[in-house]
């Protein structure tokens, strides 16, 4: 079973050793480079938007929302947005952040979400990465009030999850973070319980290579994101130029490849009808 204190008192210290200055960073990117963390931050922004598309009338609830960078992006997309984290450092980071940008549609509460109350209802609800932290039955917990608080009206409801999963059988770990990495076809049917089918299913983000390269050289002076990223995509292109001749990889990415026990980060999106 899943220790959720364990997984409180992990989140929180993640939070301890955030550097202010990348706040809202705190969370899974804490230990990354700047450049890797904008990189996957950008590229998981364009794959959100490939499957959903924000307006300004839209109210979201984030699960999970760590140091708050998935409800700083949404601030000028939505009307309101709304985040729920069960680290209270976790959340004292989002909001100081969020008052030091003079957000006002933006708000983070301490809370689950079978847990979170209010009566308010929604257009999305995005589990951000955290249903791999809960048991099955949580889960299952999780998609019940999410379906309760989406709203009624329109022609179907909504809800996105980030996720890693593996391809043929589950994984669960213990340990400081303990979790359980599932298969697509487990998620499938927990949310087929309630009526819901996948609509899609993409990479979060495509790793590349030299990264590590180029996030020594994003701290120079003069270099910045766009900069670097330039940079790492012409080493790429250069190296499929070439091949991608063993000799420049490292020893984990010659063993990479197919395997059934390869594990991926990925969005999911889930709809359900319903009646006008």
């Amino acid at each position: 079973m899943i220790d959720n204190e364990k997984n409180i008192a992990f989140w929180n210290n993640n939070a301890r050793q955030s550097n202010p200055e990348k706040g809202m960073f705190a969370g899974m990117l804490t230990g990354t480079s700047e450049f890797d963390a904008l990189y996957r931050c950008v590229s998981e922004q364009e794959t959100f938007l490939s499957i959903f598309k924000p307006t300004q009338d839209m109210r979201i609830l984030e699960v999970g929302s760590g140091g708050g960078r998935w409800g700083f992006w949404l601030s000028d997309m939505v009307g309101e947005y709304v985040g729920i984290d069960i680290s209270t450092e976790m959340v004292e980071i989002a909001r100081r952040e969020g008052r030091r940008r003079k957000l006002t549609n933006i708000r983070f509460e301490c809370s689950t979400l079978p847990d979170f109350t209010g009566g308010e209802e929604f257009d999305l609800v995005y589990f951000s990465g955290v249903l791999q932290c809960m048991d099955d039955a949580v889960v299952k917990q999780c998609i019940d009030k999410a379906d309760e608080i989406l709203r009624k009206s329109g022609r179907r409801k909504v809800i996105i999850s980030r996720d890693t999963v593996r391809e043929v059988e589950r994984l669960e770990k213990v340990g400081d973070y303990p979790a359980i990495f599932r298969t697509v076809d487990e998620y499938v049917g927990f949310f087929r319980e309630n009526g819901y089918v996948l609509d899609r299913s993409e990479l979060s983000y495509v790793p590349r290579r030299f990264t590590t390269v180029v996030s020594s050289l994003y701290k120079f002076p003069l270099m910045n994101y766009r900069r670097a990223y330039a940079v790492r995509e012409t080493l790429c292109k250069i190296d499929e130029l070439l091949g991608s001749p063993k000799l420049l990889k490292k020893k984990q990415d010659r063993r990479r490849g197919s395997s059934p026990h390869k594990t991926e980060h990925k969005f999911f999106k889930y709809v359900k009808d319903v009646a006008g």
